[in-house]
């Protein structure tokens, strides 16, 4: 399950906006892009509804907040385990409202990693780092197995096996690029410390 969660990255928020108003509101109509939608929940429901998860909370057009969950269903710090759905609150206003929403993939001590649609400067799927401080709460889908603990070094396999998070062949290729820059970068600045020692010892002759 988290491996397809991996498998959304990168991906734009058609498939799910488009699967939400032909499946569960008809009547709302099409969305246009991300910047005219919230659609960071219907690519939950989709997540939800792709594994036949159930939930009290989604599908819904938007994320939910604490006065619509009962305190009894919500979950707090290091309860939360892989999986489990937040709602984010950005802090615009002083209502502690679900401004935005996304899965659990690993808890650590000074937040979560998630995996989010309609985020990141490109409004697209994105594996992100959260803190606590915009972290309202999480709720636990009704799941027919969910794993209770993800290591970091699950998440790099994960990532490994779905190309390093790219899709298209332009980002493989501007990765591949980058990766040769950072190397290339690399090595240099070792040639460059390996010269100013040498110097350093010619001075002192």
């Amino acid at each position: 399950m988290l491996a397809d969660l991996y498998d959304q990255i990168g991906n734009d928020g058609a498939r799910y906006w488009n699967w939400y108003t032909d499946n569960i509101r008809p009547d709302q109509g099409y969305f246009v892009n991300g910047y005219q939608t919230p659609w960071c929940a219907e690519f939950v429901s989709y997540m939800l509804a792709y594994w036949g998860a159930t939930s009290t909370w989604f599908p819904s057009p938007t994320t939910f907040d604490k006065t619509c969950i009962p305190e009894s269903e919500r979950i707090y710090g290091q309860d939360l385990r892989p999986l489990d759905v937040l709602s984010f609150d950005w802090g615009e206003d002083n209502y502690e409202s679900g401004d935005h929403t996304g899965f659990v993939i690993s808890v650590h001590d000074w937040g979560c990693v998630t995996i989010e649609g309609n985020c990141g400067s490109d409004l697209r799927v994105h594996e992100m780092q959260r803190h606590w401080d915009v972290i309202l709460f999480g709720i636990r889908p009704n799941y027919k197995e969910v794993p209770e603990v993800v290591t970091d070094d699950d998440v790099r396999a994960i990532a490994r096996a779905t190309n390093e998070y790219v899709y298209s062949d332009y980002n493989v290729e501007h990765n591949r690029n980058l990766y040769n820059m950072v190397n290339w970068m690399f090595d240099n600045v070792m040639e460059m410390r390996q010269e100013i020692k040498d110097i350093k010892e010619m001075l002192k002759k």
